[in-house]
Protein backbone atom coordinates (compact mmCIF):
# COMPACT_ATOMS: atom_id res chain seq x y z
CA UNK A 1 0.00 0.00 0.00
CA UNK A 2 1.21 3.34 -0.84
CA UNK A 3 2.39 6.02 1.73
CA UNK A 4 -0.31 8.20 -0.58
CA UNK A 5 -3.03 6.01 0.55
CA UNK A 6 -2.34 5.62 4.23
CA UNK A 7 -2.47 8.92 4.28
CA UNK A 8 -6.09 9.02 2.93
CA UNK A 9 -7.30 6.60 4.84
CA UNK A 10 -6.06 8.54 7.90
CA UNK A 11 -7.41 11.58 7.03
CA UNK A 12 -10.91 10.08 6.27
CA UNK A 13 -11.04 8.36 9.35
CA UNK A 14 -9.96 11.55 11.53
CA UNK A 15 -13.37 13.12 9.43
CA UNK A 16 -15.25 9.78 10.44
CA UNK A 17 -14.40 10.42 14.33
CA UNK A 18 -16.12 14.01 13.92
CA UNK A 19 -19.06 12.69 12.61
CA UNK A 20 -22.08 12.43 15.46
CA UNK A 21 -21.99 9.05 17.68
CA UNK A 22 -25.21 7.48 15.98
CA UNK A 23 -23.95 7.75 12.65
CA UNK A 24 -20.21 6.75 13.23
CA UNK A 25 -20.74 2.99 13.35
CA UNK A 26 -21.98 2.39 10.15
CA UNK A 27 -19.14 4.43 9.08
CA UNK A 28 -16.42 2.83 10.81
CA UNK A 29 -17.97 -0.45 9.65
CA UNK A 30 -17.58 0.55 6.21
CA UNK A 31 -13.69 1.97 6.86
CA UNK A 32 -12.55 -1.48 8.58
CA UNK A 33 -13.74 -3.15 5.51
CA UNK A 34 -11.77 -0.65 3.75
CA UNK A 35 -9.18 -0.85 5.32
CA UNK A 36 -9.21 -4.75 4.79
CA UNK A 37 -9.90 -4.68 1.53
CA UNK A 38 -6.38 -2.20 0.70
CA UNK A 39 -4.26 -5.11 3.00
CA UNK A 40 -5.00 -7.72 -0.06
CA UNK A 41 -2.31 -6.65 -2.75
CA UNK A 42 -1.48 -7.54 -6.08
CA UNK A 43 2.10 -8.93 -5.95
CA UNK A 44 3.88 -6.38 -8.53
CA UNK A 45 6.16 -7.53 -10.71
CA UNK A 46 9.38 -8.33 -10.26
CA UNK A 47 11.73 -5.13 -11.38
CA UNK A 48 14.77 -5.58 -14.27
CA UNK A 49 17.51 -6.14 -13.00
CA UNK A 50 20.74 -5.26 -15.26
CA UNK A 51 24.48 -6.88 -15.04
CA UNK A 52 27.99 -5.69 -14.47
CA UNK A 53 29.67 -5.15 -17.78
CA UNK A 54 30.62 -8.13 -19.06
CA UNK A 55 33.86 -8.92 -21.36
CA UNK A 56 34.36 -11.78 -23.70
CA UNK A 57 35.52 -15.51 -22.14
CA UNK A 58 35.81 -16.76 -25.04
CA UNK A 59 35.98 -17.63 -29.02
CA UNK A 60 32.47 -17.30 -30.73
CA UNK A 61 31.08 -18.56 -34.08
CA UNK A 62 32.78 -16.10 -36.42
CA UNK A 63 36.70 -15.76 -36.41
CA UNK A 64 37.00 -13.53 -39.59
CA UNK A 65 39.32 -10.61 -38.01
CA UNK A 66 42.83 -10.77 -37.49
CA UNK A 67 44.35 -10.91 -33.52
CA UNK A 68 46.92 -8.34 -33.50
CA UNK A 69 48.83 -10.44 -31.56
CA UNK A 70 48.52 -14.07 -31.29
CA UNK A 71 45.60 -16.48 -32.76
CA UNK A 72 43.24 -15.81 -29.85
CA UNK A 73 40.67 -13.19 -30.22
CA UNK A 74 38.44 -12.93 -27.38
CA UNK A 75 41.89 -11.97 -25.18
CA UNK A 76 42.65 -8.90 -27.65
CA UNK A 77 39.32 -7.33 -26.96
CA UNK A 78 38.22 -7.88 -23.44
CA UNK A 79 40.58 -5.04 -21.91
CA UNK A 80 38.88 -3.36 -18.56
CA UNK A 81 39.17 0.08 -20.15
CA UNK A 82 39.14 1.47 -23.39
CA UNK A 83 42.95 2.11 -24.47
CA UNK A 84 43.01 -0.25 -28.08
CA UNK A 85 46.95 0.51 -28.39
CA UNK A 86 48.23 -2.77 -28.95
CA UNK A 87 45.63 -5.70 -28.09
CA UNK A 88 43.07 -5.70 -31.06
CA UNK A 89 41.60 -7.31 -34.10
CA UNK A 90 41.24 -5.82 -37.43
CA UNK A 91 39.90 -6.54 -40.95
CA UNK A 92 39.99 -4.72 -43.97
CA UNK A 93 37.95 -7.22 -45.40
CA UNK A 94 33.91 -5.95 -45.74
CA UNK A 95 31.21 -7.99 -44.51
CA UNK A 96 33.52 -10.41 -42.15
CA UNK A 97 32.23 -10.92 -38.62
CA UNK A 98 34.10 -11.86 -35.09
CA UNK A 99 32.30 -12.90 -32.42
CA UNK A 100 33.29 -13.89 -28.84
CA UNK A 101 31.17 -15.56 -25.95
CA UNK A 102 30.00 -13.83 -22.88
CA UNK A 103 29.11 -15.86 -19.58
CA UNK A 104 25.24 -15.80 -18.81
CA UNK A 105 26.10 -17.06 -15.09
CA UNK A 106 24.44 -13.71 -13.82
CA UNK A 107 21.31 -14.07 -14.82
CA UNK A 108 19.14 -16.81 -13.52
CA UNK A 109 17.99 -18.89 -15.16
CA UNK A 110 14.01 -18.49 -15.93
CA UNK A 111 14.54 -14.58 -16.46
CA UNK A 112 13.11 -12.75 -19.37
CA UNK A 113 16.50 -10.52 -21.47
CA UNK A 114 14.84 -7.86 -22.17
CA UNK A 115 18.10 -5.72 -23.49
CA UNK A 116 21.66 -6.53 -24.59
CA UNK A 117 24.30 -3.51 -24.43
CA UNK A 118 26.79 -3.31 -26.39
CA UNK A 119 29.77 -0.80 -26.19
CA UNK A 120 32.54 -0.66 -28.61
CA UNK A 121 35.66 0.56 -28.66
CA UNK A 122 37.28 0.90 -32.26
CA UNK A 123 38.86 3.06 -35.22
CA UNK A 124 39.81 2.70 -38.63
CA UNK A 125 42.04 0.17 -38.94
CA UNK A 126 44.11 2.39 -41.89
CA UNK A 127 45.00 6.36 -41.91
CA UNK A 128 45.33 8.56 -44.51
CA UNK A 129 43.16 10.75 -46.57
CA UNK A 130 39.63 10.12 -47.89
CA UNK A 131 37.58 6.67 -47.50
CA UNK A 132 35.37 5.90 -44.69
CA UNK A 133 34.96 2.76 -41.90
CA UNK A 134 31.17 1.50 -40.98
CA UNK A 135 30.95 -1.02 -38.52
CA UNK A 136 27.97 -2.56 -36.80
CA UNK A 137 27.37 -4.79 -33.95
CA UNK A 138 25.25 -7.64 -33.24
CA UNK A 139 24.58 -10.36 -30.84
CA UNK A 140 24.15 -14.04 -31.05
CA UNK A 141 21.52 -15.64 -28.98
CA UNK A 142 21.23 -19.59 -28.77
CA UNK A 143 22.58 -20.00 -32.17
CA UNK A 144 20.60 -16.77 -33.71
CA UNK A 145 22.13 -13.93 -34.72
CA UNK A 146 20.51 -10.79 -33.92
CA UNK A 147 20.29 -7.85 -36.80
CA UNK A 148 23.63 -5.55 -37.12
CA UNK A 149 23.02 -2.81 -35.29
CA UNK A 150 25.30 0.45 -34.23
CA UNK A 151 26.45 2.01 -37.75
CA UNK A 152 29.19 3.94 -36.10
CA UNK A 153 31.22 6.08 -38.69
CA UNK A 154 34.91 5.27 -37.52
CA UNK A 155 37.87 7.83 -37.35
CA UNK A 156 41.15 7.58 -36.48
CA UNK A 157 43.55 4.28 -36.07
CA UNK A 158 43.41 4.27 -32.14
CA UNK A 159 40.51 2.84 -31.24
CA UNK A 160 38.34 5.17 -28.71
CA UNK A 161 35.01 4.48 -27.12
CA UNK A 162 32.15 5.23 -28.77
CA UNK A 163 28.37 4.72 -27.41
CA UNK A 164 26.69 1.77 -26.56
CA UNK A 165 24.05 0.00 -28.90
CA UNK A 166 20.70 -0.78 -27.03
CA UNK A 167 19.11 -3.70 -28.44
CA UNK A 168 15.53 -3.66 -26.58
CA UNK A 169 12.32 -4.95 -26.76
CA UNK A 170 13.55 -8.52 -26.25
CA UNK A 171 12.28 -11.57 -24.79
CA UNK A 172 14.98 -14.11 -24.66
CA UNK A 173 13.89 -17.00 -21.44
CA UNK A 174 17.66 -17.72 -20.22
CA UNK A 175 18.16 -21.28 -19.20
CA UNK A 176 20.58 -23.55 -18.36
CA UNK A 177 21.80 -23.74 -21.86
CA UNK A 178 21.70 -20.39 -23.09
CA UNK A 179 24.19 -19.34 -24.71
CA UNK A 180 25.32 -15.64 -25.72
CA UNK A 181 27.80 -14.30 -27.90
CA UNK A 182 28.44 -10.31 -29.17
CA UNK A 183 30.75 -9.03 -32.20
CA UNK A 184 31.39 -6.68 -34.74
CA UNK A 185 30.97 -6.70 -38.56
CA UNK A 186 33.40 -4.35 -41.08
CA UNK A 187 29.77 -3.18 -43.17
CA UNK A 188 31.39 -0.89 -45.05
CA UNK A 189 34.20 1.34 -46.31
CA UNK A 190 37.48 1.20 -47.74
CA UNK A 191 39.67 1.78 -44.45
CA UNK A 192 38.92 -1.08 -42.64
CA UNK A 193 38.09 -1.54 -38.81
CA UNK A 194 40.03 -2.66 -35.91
CA UNK A 195 38.19 -3.28 -32.15
CA UNK A 196 40.14 -3.52 -29.03
CA UNK A 197 36.77 -3.92 -26.57
CA UNK A 198 33.35 -5.14 -26.93
CA UNK A 199 31.31 -4.60 -23.18
CA UNK A 200 27.58 -5.95 -22.63
CA UNK A 201 25.58 -5.15 -20.11
CA UNK A 202 22.57 -7.00 -20.11
CA UNK A 203 18.91 -6.11 -18.78
CA UNK A 204 16.67 -8.91 -17.65
CA UNK A 205 13.64 -9.22 -15.46
CA UNK A 206 13.54 -12.08 -12.89
CA UNK A 207 10.77 -14.81 -13.04
CA UNK A 208 8.87 -15.69 -9.80
CA UNK A 209 7.77 -19.64 -9.51
CA UNK A 210 4.44 -20.28 -11.51
CA UNK A 211 2.11 -22.35 -9.08
CA UNK A 212 -0.79 -24.15 -9.29
CA UNK A 213 -2.98 -25.65 -6.45
CA UNK A 214 -3.69 -29.40 -6.48
CA UNK A 215 -7.02 -31.18 -5.34
CA UNK A 216 -7.15 -32.21 -1.81
CA UNK A 217 -6.80 -35.89 -0.64
CA UNK A 218 -6.77 -38.59 1.58
CA UNK A 219 -9.95 -36.21 3.03
CA UNK A 220 -10.85 -37.72 7.32
CA UNK A 221 -13.21 -36.01 9.46
CA UNK A 222 -10.27 -34.15 11.18
CA UNK A 223 -7.35 -34.60 8.49
CA UNK A 224 -6.46 -33.78 4.57
CA UNK A 225 -3.39 -33.53 2.64
CA UNK A 226 -2.99 -30.69 0.94
CA UNK A 227 -1.35 -30.71 -3.42
CA UNK A 228 0.10 -28.16 -5.33
CA UNK A 229 2.89 -27.69 -7.88
CA UNK A 230 5.14 -25.44 -8.45
CA UNK A 231 7.50 -24.11 -11.67
CA UNK A 232 10.83 -22.94 -9.75
CA UNK A 233 11.94 -20.98 -12.72
CA UNK A 234 15.61 -21.95 -12.37
CA UNK A 235 15.78 -20.37 -9.28
CA UNK A 236 15.82 -21.91 -5.78
CA UNK A 237 12.42 -22.53 -4.40
CA UNK A 238 10.60 -23.53 -1.79
CA UNK A 239 6.64 -24.54 -1.66
CA UNK A 240 3.84 -24.38 1.38
CA UNK A 241 -0.42 -23.86 1.92
CA UNK A 242 -2.12 -21.38 2.96
CA UNK A 243 -5.73 -22.75 4.73
CA UNK A 244 -8.73 -21.24 6.68
CA UNK A 245 -12.57 -22.36 7.10
CA UNK A 246 -13.48 -18.59 5.66
CA UNK A 247 -12.50 -17.90 1.48
CA UNK A 248 -10.55 -15.31 1.03
CA UNK A 249 -11.09 -15.02 -2.09
CA UNK A 250 -8.06 -15.13 -4.05
CA UNK A 251 -4.59 -16.38 -2.08
CA UNK A 252 -2.22 -14.59 -0.21
CA UNK A 253 -0.04 -15.34 2.70
CA UNK A 254 -1.46 -13.56 5.28
CA UNK A 255 -5.20 -15.22 5.36
CA UNK A 256 -5.36 -18.64 7.82
CA UNK A 257 -3.12 -21.13 8.63
CA UNK A 258 0.17 -21.18 7.25
CA UNK A 259 1.32 -25.03 6.76
CA UNK A 260 3.84 -25.75 8.03
CA UNK A 261 4.18 -22.67 10.49
CA UNK A 262 7.55 -22.00 8.85
CA UNK A 263 10.08 -23.22 6.17
CA UNK A 264 8.28 -25.20 3.60
CA UNK A 265 8.89 -27.96 0.62
CA UNK A 266 12.43 -27.64 -1.00
CA UNK A 267 11.07 -27.74 -4.72
CA UNK A 268 14.80 -27.41 -6.30
CA UNK A 269 15.59 -24.63 -8.91
CA UNK A 270 14.86 -26.62 -11.68
CA UNK A 271 12.51 -25.33 -15.09
CA UNK A 272 9.72 -27.86 -14.46
CA UNK A 273 6.79 -28.12 -12.16
CA UNK A 274 7.39 -30.22 -8.95
CA UNK A 275 4.43 -31.38 -7.12
CA UNK A 276 4.40 -30.97 -3.12
CA UNK A 277 2.11 -31.46 -0.54
CA UNK A 278 1.18 -31.03 3.52
CA UNK A 279 -0.78 -33.02 5.71
CA UNK A 280 -3.17 -31.16 7.85
CA UNK A 281 -4.24 -32.15 11.33
CA UNK A 282 -6.81 -31.24 14.25
CA UNK A 283 -9.62 -30.33 11.49
CA UNK A 284 -13.07 -29.89 12.51
CA UNK A 285 -15.73 -32.43 11.37
CA UNK A 286 -18.14 -31.58 8.50
CA UNK A 287 -16.48 -28.24 8.21
CA UNK A 288 -15.36 -26.97 4.84
CA UNK A 289 -11.99 -25.95 4.51
CA UNK A 290 -10.33 -23.16 1.87
CA UNK A 291 -6.30 -23.55 0.40
CA UNK A 292 -4.40 -22.42 -1.69
CA UNK A 293 -0.35 -23.31 -3.07
CA UNK A 294 2.25 -20.72 -2.44
CA UNK A 295 5.74 -20.53 -3.88
CA UNK A 296 9.03 -17.96 -3.23
CA UNK A 297 12.26 -17.95 -4.56
CA UNK A 298 15.00 -15.19 -4.78
CA UNK A 299 13.11 -13.24 -7.17
CA UNK A 300 9.51 -13.07 -5.60
CA UNK A 301 6.46 -15.36 -4.31
CA UNK A 302 3.69 -16.77 -6.63
CA UNK A 303 0.47 -17.84 -5.63
CA UNK A 304 -2.08 -20.68 -6.55
CA UNK A 305 -5.72 -20.40 -7.33
CA UNK A 306 -7.81 -21.18 -4.14
CA UNK A 307 -9.19 -24.46 -3.73
CA UNK A 308 -12.12 -26.11 -1.29
CA UNK A 309 -12.51 -29.83 0.64
CA UNK A 310 -14.83 -31.13 3.47
CA UNK A 311 -13.64 -32.90 5.88
CA UNK A 312 -16.09 -36.05 6.67
CA UNK A 313 -18.93 -35.66 9.00
CA UNK A 314 -18.10 -38.06 12.13
CA UNK A 315 -19.59 -41.57 13.21
CA UNK A 316 -21.37 -43.48 15.95
CA UNK A 317 -18.32 -44.78 17.52
CA UNK A 318 -16.88 -48.49 17.41
CA UNK A 319 -16.93 -50.57 20.31
CA UNK A 320 -15.37 -53.73 21.40
CA UNK A 321 -15.96 -55.49 24.31
CA UNK A 322 -13.12 -57.02 26.16
CA UNK A 323 -12.21 -59.86 28.76
CA UNK A 324 -13.18 -58.92 32.03
CA UNK A 325 -9.85 -58.70 34.35
CA UNK A 326 -9.56 -59.15 38.18
CA UNK A 327 -12.25 -61.45 38.46
CA UNK A 328 -13.17 -62.33 42.45
CA UNK A 329 -16.08 -63.71 44.30
CA UNK A 330 -17.90 -60.54 44.45
CA UNK A 331 -16.49 -57.89 41.99
CA UNK A 332 -14.94 -58.10 38.47
CA UNK A 333 -13.49 -55.58 36.16
CA UNK A 334 -15.80 -54.47 32.95
CA UNK A 335 -13.26 -54.27 29.75
CA UNK A 336 -14.04 -51.99 26.66
CA UNK A 337 -12.55 -49.97 24.01
CA UNK A 338 -14.12 -47.36 21.23
CA UNK A 339 -12.68 -45.32 18.55
CA UNK A 340 -14.98 -42.11 19.03
CA UNK A 341 -14.52 -41.51 15.44
CA UNK A 342 -14.31 -37.76 16.08
CA UNK A 343 -17.13 -36.58 18.22
CA UNK A 344 -16.86 -36.59 21.75
CA UNK A 345 -17.98 -39.82 23.22
CA UNK A 346 -18.62 -41.81 26.96
CA UNK A 347 -18.30 -45.45 27.80
CA UNK A 348 -20.46 -47.74 30.17
CA UNK A 349 -21.13 -51.37 30.41
CA UNK A 350 -24.44 -53.53 30.97
CA UNK A 351 -24.26 -56.72 32.75
CA UNK A 352 -26.88 -59.40 34.21
CA UNK A 353 -26.70 -63.26 35.15
CA UNK A 354 -29.48 -64.07 32.23
CA UNK A 355 -27.42 -63.69 28.30
CA UNK A 356 -29.18 -60.68 26.12
CA UNK A 357 -28.19 -62.63 23.21
CA UNK A 358 -27.31 -59.10 21.71
CA UNK A 359 -25.86 -56.34 23.61
CA UNK A 360 -28.57 -53.24 24.35
CA UNK A 361 -28.74 -50.40 26.68
CA UNK A 362 -31.64 -52.01 28.44
CA UNK A 363 -30.75 -55.14 29.92
CA UNK A 364 -29.34 -55.92 33.22
CA UNK A 365 -27.15 -53.28 35.39
CA UNK A 366 -26.06 -50.16 34.37
CA UNK A 367 -22.60 -49.63 35.26
CA UNK A 368 -21.94 -47.09 36.42
CA UNK A 369 -25.49 -46.36 36.86
CA UNK A 370 -25.53 -43.07 35.05
CA UNK A 371 -22.91 -41.15 32.64
CA UNK A 372 -19.61 -43.12 32.10
CA UNK A 373 -15.92 -43.06 30.60
CA UNK A 374 -15.19 -39.73 28.55
CA UNK A 375 -13.31 -41.17 25.82
CA UNK A 376 -12.62 -37.69 23.91
CA UNK A 377 -13.43 -37.37 20.47
CA UNK A 378 -9.90 -38.73 18.54
CA UNK A 379 -9.98 -41.34 15.65
CA UNK A 380 -8.39 -44.10 17.58
CA UNK A 381 -9.77 -46.97 19.85
CA UNK A 382 -9.66 -46.01 23.78
CA UNK A 383 -9.55 -48.19 25.95
CA UNK A 384 -11.73 -47.92 29.33
CA UNK A 385 -13.14 -50.46 32.00
CA UNK A 386 -15.29 -50.41 35.46
CA UNK A 387 -14.71 -52.65 38.08
CA UNK A 388 -18.82 -53.61 39.26
CA UNK A 389 -19.04 -54.91 43.48
CA UNK A 390 -21.83 -56.88 44.95
CA UNK A 391 -21.44 -59.85 42.17
CA UNK A 392 -22.56 -63.69 43.87
CA UNK A 393 -20.26 -65.83 44.33
CA UNK A 394 -19.80 -69.29 41.60
CA UNK A 395 -22.17 -67.40 39.10
CA UNK A 396 -21.77 -66.43 35.36
CA UNK A 397 -22.38 -63.07 34.37
CA UNK A 398 -22.86 -61.58 30.87
CA UNK A 399 -21.71 -57.66 29.85
CA UNK A 400 -21.01 -55.87 26.87
CA UNK A 401 -19.41 -52.65 26.45
CA UNK A 402 -21.34 -49.11 25.18
CA UNK A 403 -20.49 -45.88 23.88
CA UNK A 404 -22.24 -43.05 22.20
CA UNK A 405 -21.66 -39.65 20.84
CA UNK A 406 -23.40 -37.49 19.12
CA UNK A 407 -24.20 -39.10 16.08
CA UNK A 408 -25.75 -42.15 17.79
CA UNK A 409 -25.11 -45.71 20.23
CA UNK A 410 -22.82 -48.60 19.64
CA UNK A 411 -22.60 -51.77 21.34
CA UNK A 412 -19.93 -54.34 21.52
CA UNK A 413 -20.53 -58.09 21.64
CA UNK A 414 -21.87 -59.97 25.00
CA UNK A 415 -18.96 -61.76 26.32
CA UNK A 416 -19.15 -63.41 29.84
CA UNK A 417 -17.46 -64.06 32.96
CA UNK A 418 -17.98 -66.54 35.94
CA UNK A 419 -16.73 -65.23 39.70
CA UNK A 420 -15.37 -67.95 41.60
Amino acid sequence: MSSEATMDTYSFIVIVMRISASQRSPVLAFVAALMLALSVCTALPAEAATTSSLPPISDGTYQGWKPSTGSTHYTLVDEATCNGVTDYVSTATTTLRDSYGVSLASVPNGATITQISLTPCASRNSGGGGGSATLNVFYRYNGVNSADAGGYALTGTTPTGLAATNFTSLALVKSSTSTLEVGAVYSAGTKGARLSRLATVITYTPQAPFVTTGVATSITTTSGILNGAANPNGATTTGWFRYSTTNPGTCSDSFGTRAPSSGGTALGNGTTSVGFNRTVTGLTPATTYFYCAIASNVTGTSTGGVMSFTTGSPLPPTVTTNAATLVTATTSQLNGSANPNSATTTGWFRYATSSPGTCDDVFGFRAPSSGGVGLGNGTTSVAFSYTVPGLTPGTTYYYCAIASNSMGTSTGSVVSFTTP
